[in-house]
C-alpha cells in the first residue's frame, strides 16, 4: 500500500517523470508522520507535495537538486484533516504522483 507506479490519470498534462521509480509512501494509513522514499535516476531538482482531494497544496518541501540515487521525504500530518491526499514528487521533467490516508 503506497507504493506508485506512475499509473493514475494526468489531468493538468504534466508528463509522468521517468526520473524518479520505486516510490513508497510509508506508514500508510499515517496518523503522525509520512516518509516518501523514492529512487532518483539521474541528479535533478525535486520539489515535493502534499494535497487534498480539494487540489490544495497542504504541505511543501522544496528539495533542491539530488543526485542519483535513494532518498526520503518526511512530512508531519498530526494536524492535518483525516481523509486521502496526495503526494506529487516533481522533477524538472514531469511528477510522479500517488496516494496516503491520513487517520
Amino acid at each position: 500500500v503506497g507504493e506508485s507506479d506512475g499509473g493514475g490519470g494526468n489531468p493538468e498534462g504534466i508528463a509522468e517523470s521517468s526520473l524518479v521509480k520505486k516510490v513508497n509512501a510509508y506508514p500508510n494509513p499515517a496518523d503522525e508522520n509520512v516518509r516518501l522514499s523514492y529512487t532518483l535516476q539521474e541528479s535533478n531538482r525535486i520539489t515535493v507535495n502534499l494535497i487534498n482531494v480539494d487540489g490544495k497544496q497542504v504541505r511543501t518541501r522544496q528539495e533542491g537538486l539530488q543526485t542519483p540515487g535513494s532518498h526520503n521525504v518526511d512530512f508531519n500530518v498530526e494536524s492535518l484533516s483525516a481523509g486521502t491526499y496526495f503526494y506529487q514528487i516533481r522533477t524538472e521533467e514531469g511528477r510522479q504522483t500517488g496516494q496516503v490516508v491520513v487517520e
